[in-house]
């Protein structure tokens, strides 16, 4: 099972001048490399929590049904499952009807179900299956619960002050302390 992002998301869970703002930049000349640290910092946070912040498309590709005929959908949270595609043997795509399956948008990660009875097998042996669905909490930074935003500024400013660490060292993978509790709670768990 694989899962890839579709599209970046619309926008940032903090904007360049609510970085600037954070770490009391008051010119414009680095603006590029601060939007591009809150994109790498974004990044970080979702993969560390298996979280999207900002609601975007995913694709989910299966090569058969699991036994139990339910299928993680990470990243969390779950928005909405957009379609399901069943592939034949020739490579032609069947859109499942939305009353075969249930989504259940609650679940962490959330989940979508083939109901019983249904025979959708698909005829292509490799990712013969593709579920669409959107993942975040909402359309706007503002969204994004206040923990995960508070560790994308912390991330920022710590690659921002320690910029040639990073060139010179790799730093990036020292983390600003705190940030490992900031994130532990938002974590979306798996068996």
């Amino acid at each position: 099972m694989t899962t890839r992002e579709l599209s970046a998301p619309p926008v940032e869970p903090v904007g360049v001048a609510e970085a600037k703002s954070h770490l009391l930049v008051d010119h414009d000349g680095d603006d590029v490399l601060i939007a591009a640290l809150i994109r790498a910092a974004r990044q970080h946070v979702e993969r560390e929590t298996r979280r999207a912040l900002v609601i975007r498309p995913f694709r989910r590709y299966l090569d058969a049904w699991p036994e139990r005929r339910v299928v993680d959908l990470a990243p969390s949270p779950l928005h909405r499952v957009v379609e399901v595609r069943i592939y034949d043997a020739e490579g032609a795509p069947e859109v499942l009807d939305g009353a075969l399956w249930l989504a259940d948008l609650g679940a962490e990660p959330g989940r979508l179900m083939l109901r019983r009875g249904v025979m959708a097998l698909p005829g292509r042996p490799l990712s013969g299956i593709e579920i669409d669905f959107e993942a975040g909490y909402g359309t706007a930074g503002e969204d994004v619960p206040e923990a995960l935003r508070q560790a994308v500024l912390a991330l920022v400013a710590h690659w921002y002050e320690h910029r040639s660490a990073v060139v010179e060292a790799g730093a990036m993978a020292v983390l600003p302390l705190g940030l490992e509790a900031t994130l532990a709670g938002h974590r979306v768990l798996t068996l």
